[in-house]
């Protein structure tokens, strides 16, 4: 003799199904975006380190001493800097100035932003000795300006916050280095910006 589940047994069934995927199913969720989350953000560390690398090797200059000639305090100045020593080696979709439209899409810091063709979006100035140590947690021996470098991994998607799809570098004349290197017990729920480099270490959301 055969049996068959009755129709009440199959929804009991079907709703413990459902129960327990809901309740597993934020989990998975959060664990595949910090996973996508970490694996964009050392992508961008390692394209930029590159490109700083051979910017500087194809031209023989270091191109930070460029930036300083440039006084960036003015956005037209630091547009026509990025047009020359970074655009050739990147594929930009869009720019802008602060004020521009395109800024207020990625309003991550700096006062020039841009869109990469991946969907990221990065912002860029220059800032002084002090500024790299209070404003980024990195120590520099550079005495002119270091390149401050901002990211938004996911570009204009959510959640725009610190150490969680936005994250920060400084370039200077030892090369690229994530916010907070110098100093990763600043890295907390109240101070995201210096998480970049505790993200890439521990491969995941620690704080």
């Amino acid at each position: 003799m055969k049996y068959a589940f009755t129709l009440a047994e199959v929804l009991i069934t079907l709703g413990i199904i459902g129960v327990a995927a809901a309740l597993t199913m934020p989990s998975l969720i959060a664990k595949y975006e910090e996973k996508a989350a970490v694996t964009a953000l050392k992508k961008f560390s390692s394209t930029f380190g590159q490109l700083f690398i051979k910017r500087n090797y194809e031209t023989g200059e270091d191109f930070r001493l460029v930036l300083s000639q440039y006084g960036t305090t003015n956005n037209d100045a630091l547009e026509e800097w990025f047009n020359l020593n970074l655009k050739p080696y990147l594929n930009v979709v869009k720019q802008g100035q602060v004020g521009t439209v395109v800024y207020s899409q990625c309003p991550v810091g700096g006062g020039f932003a841009f869109f990469l063709s991946d969907g990221m979006c990065a912002g860029i100035d220059d800032y002084s000795k002090t500024q790299s140590v209070n404003e980024f947690g990195v120590n520099t021996d550079d005495d002119d300006s270091v390149l401050g470098l901002f990211v938004d991994i996911n570009g204009m998607k959510r959640p725009n916050k610190y150490g969680r799809d936005r994250f920060m570098f400084v370039y200077d004349s030892k090369g690229l280095h994530p916010a907070g290197m110098d100093n990763p017990k600043v890295c907390n729920a109240a101070t995201l910006q210096y998480c970049t480099s505790k993200m890439i270490q521990d491969g995941k959301i620690t704080y």
